[in-house]
């Protein structure tokens, strides 16, 4: 038997020795007293001890009201003593429905603890989607550099190509280095992290620069 188990017998066990096993019942009321202790409590459903005390505390209460409503139809009160046991009743009713909606409170937070549980066991048992590794950290660096070094050579062989002032050899020159800074077959090659853009010794973010300096060699 579970903790659950053991603990809750008991509990039901002390509940019928308190209001069933009375000197003054016979074999028979001491049989039925049982079997309703018995079904009274477990009608409450309980799922755990602390519901199974409510339910028996609940229990003992109806039993006393019962007993006090034996009494005042059996005995032969007089009029002082009938209201005394009539608002004793009252007060054990009150008493029983109060534990009844306590009972309820705490199997609703008894059935949402253990349904999150249950919630966090199923999430941690599910597969974790794969995650891409992250970008290297000098990706962002790199692009940016890229960019503008494919930037500063367009810009340079459009100036080229509207340059007037420049004689043929010269001009002629200066595509050559744009065609050796673009890289083999007129590709740009991307320029290593960190690294400023463009030719060595010339800022490719100037095209008139790259050009002045050819027409100077």
């Amino acid at each position: 038997m579970s903790l659950f188990e053991n603990t809750s017998s008991s509990l039901i066990q002390l509940a019928i020795e308190c209001l069933a096993s009375g000197s003054h019942f016979t074999a028979a009321q001491k049989k039925i007293r049982t079997e309703a202790v018995v079904c009274a409590i477990m009608a409450f459903l309980p799922s755990e001890p602390v519901q199974t005390m409510l339910a028996s505390q609940a229990v003992g209460h109806h039993f006393t009201v019962m007993d006090t409503f034996r009494e005042i139809d059996v005995r032969a009160l007089t009029e002082t003593g009938s209201v005394r046991m009539r608002m004793a009743s009252a007060t054990q009713t009150r008493m029983m429905l109060a534990l009844v909606r306590e009972l309820r409170i705490v199997r609703k937070h008894h059935i949402a603890a253990v349904e999150a549980e249950q919630t966090a066991i199923r999430a941690a048992r599910a597969p974790q989607p794969e995650q891409a590794p992250p970008p290297p950290a000098d990706t962002a660096v790199v692009e940016t550099n890229m960019r503008t070094f494919e930037e500063a050579v367009s810009a340079t062989a459009a100036t080229l190509e509207q340059a007037v002032a420049l004689d043929k050899p010269t001009a002629d020159k200066a595509r050559r280095g744009l065609a050796e800074a673009s890289g083999p077959g007129g590709t740009q090659s991307r320029p290593p992290s960190g690294a400023p853009s463009g030719t060595p010794g010339r800022p490719a973010s100037n095209g008139r620069a790259i050009m002045a300096g050819d027409a100077a060699d």
